[in-house]
């Protein structure tokens, strides 16, 4: 599975991956198939404002107002090389990280679901983006690569003008940050490989401070609450989910199979989901609960 999206303050969730589209109805206890057709085949993205309505991307942009049972596909400008990474905080506002035909980087926002799009350049020192969430219809945080060191980009207009802010012990020799989440409104956290920390932020992204490193190289990161954060990661040959309950003062080993996790989503502060691909090549979720 390559993600997993559910609606705020609701039971229904939304999967995609390789084989379609699957959802939940009772908050992730069970899944069923929802479109199995060709064109949910591959999907590396899905966000989900709503118990219907979610958008969703392969490189193109498709819009769904069946919680996926079908899709449609949106067509993009010229230009647009394919879109990897979205948030739609509401059924209207949707932000998007982009590449051109140019092979650049850029940010893309939407006011109607989808359908329609605008562009904007990433910030420097950024010289290519990876992951990005709104916690709210204004504000979003995006994290990438950058020339020095570990920053965020951050929006406060729904995507629409961008701003890069530097977290702690910002370096030449610092590792970027490559994985945000956000739990709340206002509180964020933002990991990265190497000797990137572990950043957190109580005023929705406006600054960062050091909340500790993890004890593994972070594949994936989900955070519950202003508290509880979870890491995942590595191959089928070794793999981890480990959890903090005190915002990364203390790490812990959550219990799971050999599987190869390819992210986290966290929908509520006692519910977590893992995903990716268990052995012989099936896609497999995990449910965490309990604070582990």
């Amino acid at each position: 599975l390559a993600a997993v999206s559910c609606v705020s303050g609701s039971e229904t969730c939304v999967a995609v991956g390789t084989g379609g589209t699957i959802n939940s109805t009772d908050g992730g206890l069970t899944w069923v198939a929802a479109a199995p057709s060709s064109q949910a085949d591959e999907f590396s993205g899905v966000s989900c404002a709503s118990a219907t309505n979610c958008v969703g991307v392969n490189g193109d942009v498709y819009t769904t107002n069946t919680a996926g049972g079908t899709w449609t596909q949106r067509t993009l400008p010229l230009g647009v090389l394919s879109v990897y990474s979205m948030s739609c905080p509401t059924a209207n506002v949707c932000v998007a990280i982009l590449t051109t035909s140019n092979a650049v980087d850029e940010f893309a926002s939407s006011s109607d679901g989808g359908s329609t799009w605008s562009f904007e350049a990433m910030p420097a020192p950024f010289t290519s983006l990876d992951k990005v969430t709104c916690p709210s219809a204004s504000t979003c945080i995006a994290s990438g690569a950058t020339s020095a060191g570990g920053y965020v980009a951050r929006s406060t207009d729904s995507g629409t003008t961008w701003t890069a802010v530097a977290t702690p012990d910002n370096g030449a020799a610092q590792d970027s940050l490559g994985a945000v989440s956000c739990p709340t409104s206002s509180v964020c956290y933002a990991a990265g490989a190497g000797n990137a920390p572990f950043v957190v932020s109580t005023d929705a992204g406006a600054s960062w401070s050091s909340a500790g490193a993890p004890p593994e190289e972070w594949g994936a990161l989900g955070c519950a609450s202003a508290d509880v954060c979870y890491i995942a990661g590595g191959s089928i040959a070794s793999t981890y989910i480990e959890g903090t309950p005190d915002g990364g003062a203390h790490w812990s080993q959550v219990p799971s199979a050999e599987e190869a996790f390819d992210g986290l989503t966290c929908p509520s502060a006692t519910t977590c989901f893992a995903y990716g691909q268990a052995n012989m090549n099936n896609e497999v979720i995990y449910r965490i609960t309990n604070n582990g």
